[in-house]
């Protein structure tokens, strides 16, 4: 069986001594071997190695440390589970970054037409209300502002 110490890991994967040490810690990545003598002997086999790239990619995913625990503690059903949850989350966030990126592209296009010609002015302005209602609409608003005042 092959080993890689703990400076090998840190060179090839980009990961600080002390994350290792932390994950030891939490007891999320153990060394397959801990010398008595110090944590500069610590080595870890191929199986440790896989598993810190899966703990990197969830990491990168946005998943906690904690969560990532949880993830390696329960079955495969409940960690797909809180895969999936988590993707969903990802992805309504990068809908509503979507959302905010078109409304402010087109608040740009209004800005620098604003000492122009104010046809294309109200054209716009219309475009960016009825873009603005659509996604109110979606996300299960009434998309009419005089509605909202009326409840309050």
């Amino acid at each position: 069986m092959s080993y890689r110490t703990i400076k090998d890991l840190t060179r090839s994967t980009g990961v600080t001594e002390s994350a290792l040490r932390y994950y030891d810690e939490k007891r999320l990545l153990q060394p397959s071997i801990k010398s008595q003598t110090g944590r500069r002997e610590w080595l870890y086999d191929e199986e440790a190695v896989r598993k810190l790239q899966r703990i990197l990619l969830f990491k990168r995913m946005g998943l906690s440390t904690e969560r990532i625990g949880a993830m390696f503690e329960e079955g495969s059903e409940a960690r797909e589970k809180i895969m999936k949850d988590h993707l969903d989350s990802l992805r309504t966030r990068r809908n509503e970054l979507d959302r905010q990126i078109a409304a402010g592209e087109l608040m740009r296009l209004i800005e620098a037409v604003s000492e122009g010609d104010s046809c294309l002015k109200t054209k716009l302005v219309e475009e960016f209300s009825r873009q603005v209602m659509g996604q109110e609409d979606d996300s299960g608003g009434s998309g009419n502002d005089d509605d909202d005042d009326a409840k309050e």
